[in-house]
């Protein structure tokens, strides 16, 4: 079990310096080198129809390449280091909050198997790409999922920060209003018909902390799931909030779940 303040972050850390490093070892070393002359040789031929972009566009293709094979190893590192077991495996589709299965060319990290706070989770990064060709754009994610002890209606309560990221048409859903300030962080949705609590699970007090760790998350839950959903893959301050949210607040909303689980059967609804 991991608690919050335990949590080694350093191969996370390293990946700051990941695209120098990207850029020095291409080329067979020689990649310093080469990234000068394609900057000299591209930049005074951006008039001229535009072939300066195209070169610093191939280049910078290559280069991304070359960083994201650097970046999984640290992100196998950051697993290996804290003692969490890792997962090769393509996650199961039912790993990916409902609320982002959109877009094509998805590309998943390795998962990692963590105990934060006593709560087993699975944590990973995750990549879908919308538009085509030029405009091919990315949205990443770092994703936990926790087990639950029942199966619920679809909620999500998604941070204003990336309103416009999930899909956009949730198909017989309906959005409640939030008392106070929360509404000016947080968009609650939630499945229409739903006779559960929406309000005794995601509390206000689970909302604000969320808010004073940023609200750069999201909180969804579908069927027999709990995701926290963080949007910007692999990188350090999120995957610090991330590790934060699921320590602090996960197993407060399984509680409050198997509580509206046992006031169901005691009204004999289930």
């Amino acid at each position: 079990m991991t608690q919050p303040n335990e949590v080694n972050y350093q191969p996370l850390r390293d990946n700051q310096k990941l695209m120098t490093q990207a850029i020095k070892k291409s080329f067979g070393g020689a990649g310093m080198v080469v990234f000068v002359v394609v900057v000299l040789i591209s930049v005074p031929l951006i008039p001229i129809f535009g072939s300066g972009l195209l070169i610093l566009g191939i280049y910078y293709v290559y280069i991304t390449r070359q960083y994201k094979k650097l970046a999984k190893g640290s992100w196998e590192r950051f697993g290996t280091i804290n003692g969490w077991g890792v997962d090769y495996s393509r996650p199961n589709q039912s790993l990916i909050p409902p609320s982002i299965r959109y877009g094509d060319s998805q590309v998943y990290s390795s998962i990692l198997k963590a105990n934060l706070s006593g709560v087993e989770c699975s944590i990973f990064s995750y990549e879908t790409k919308i538009g085509a060709g030029k405009v091919e754009l990315p949205d990443n994610f770092d994703i936990a999922v926790i087990e639950l002890p029942k199966s619920l209606p679809h909620i999500i309560l998604n941070t204003t920060l990336y309103q416009g990221v999930i899909q956009k048409e949730q198909p017989n859903h309906e959005k409640l209003k939030l008392e106070g300030d929360f509404s000016k962080y947080f968009n609650l949705i939630v499945e229409k018909g739903n006779e559960v609590d929406v309000l005794a699970i995601i509390t206000p007090e689970i909302m604000q902390a969320l808010i004073e760790y940023g609200h750069s998350e999201s909180i969804e839950i579908f069927q027999d799931k709990l995701y926290f959903i963080s949007y910007s893959a692999g990188e350090l301050e999120p995957i610090q909030a991330l590790v934060n949210s699921v320590s602090g607040l996960s197993g407060q909303i399984i509680e409050n779940v198997s509580l509206q689980t046992a006031k169901s059967i005691s009204k004999g609804s289930l």
